[in-house]
């Protein structure tokens, strides 16, 4: 289970993030849908843990990512918005880069 617990995020005096929370279970499809400017790819980029909340915990399996985010990066997929992949690379090989990157077990 994910769970985000009034998790909040500024950018200088900006709110990006006021006090998010909500749940995901295990076998769900989650999808995060709002306008423009809502906060979104904000709440995306700490779920993933490339940064970090102002407030609030973000826990899986009960334990903060927050405070230790190796536990979810090996658990989460995420496709991102901007390609992020090398057009030198094949297919994959850019899967095997951004596995090592994230330290994903080679029994994937």
């Amino acid at each position: 289970m994910l769970r985000l617990l009034d998790v909040k995020k500024y950018y200088k005096k900006n709110k990006a993030v006021d006090g998010i929370s909500f749940e995901i279970q295990k076998g769900e499809i989650f999808g995060l849908v709002g306008a423009n400017g809502a906060g979104k790819s904000t709440t995306i980029s700490m779920l993933t843990t490339m940064s970090k909340p102002d407030s609030g915990d973000i826990l899986y399996q009960g334990k903060s990512i927050v405070k230790n985010p190796k536990l979810i990066r090996e658990h989460l997929g995420y496709v991102p918005q901007d390609i992020a992949l090398y057009l030198s690379l094949s297919g994959r090989d850019n899967l095997v880069f951004w596995g090592n990157a994230y330290h994903v077990p080679k029994k994937y």
